[in-house]
């Protein structure tokens, strides 16, 4: 089931959904227009990583053979050098989970949301920008979440110039100990 302005809704375990997506798996979540917010391109942000590794397995594929397991794509992902400019990304999507987790999450944490992911896409973070702007170029799967990520973003608060260097830090506090995490 799916509602709301920003199709967060509550499923039939009782787990919020995010455009037919489960959200994170904690217990608690924080119930804000601003959470919804970020839990959408959170999910937007997943559905993108996923259309940007299996576009990059066909890739090692061409190369190397077959990966014969999902553990041997784990590692792969993990530890192999062609996988690793995908790896801002991923610990983006990990610290979009950090802040959901708070008790709280509001209109300077979503705008800070919508900094770093704006960054990441317009600025070379370790060799991210020229190896997604080729796969762009290539790959449907990855134009259309790409798309929907674009689109997730216009629901998070654009910032102004004059906030762009507090709102790069504002990161940093969703893992900081000053803040209380739920226990679930």
């Amino acid at each position: 089931m799916v509602g709301g302005p920003t199709g967060a809704g509550r499923g039939a375990r009782g787990a919020r959904e995010v455009a037919g997506r489960p959200a994170a798996p904690y217990a608690v979540r924080v119930q804000s227009p601003e959470a919804d917010a970020i839990e959408a391109a959170r999910c937007a942000a997943i559905d993108l990583h996923k259309a940007l590794l299996d576009a990059l397995q066909v890739e090692y594929e061409r190369a190397h053979g077959r990966i014969a397991s999902a553990g041997d794509r784990f590692r792969l992902v993990s530890e192999h050098g062609a996988f690793a400019w995908l790896r801002p990304l991923a610990g983006l999507i990990v610290a979009f989970d950090e802040l959901l987790e708070m008790p709280t999450v509001g209109a300077e944490d979503a705008a800070a949301a919508r900094v770093e992911l704006e960054e990441l896409f317009d600025r070379d973070a370790a060799g991210f920008r020229p190896r997604y702007l080729a796969l762009l170029q290539t790959e449907p799967a990855v134009v259309m979440a790409h798309a929907r990520l674009r689109q997730a973003l216009t629901a998070l608060p654009a910032s102004r110039a004059e906030d762009l260097a507090r709102l790069r830090t504002v990161r940093a506090g969703w893992k900081s100990p000053r803040r209380t995490r739920r226990k679930g």
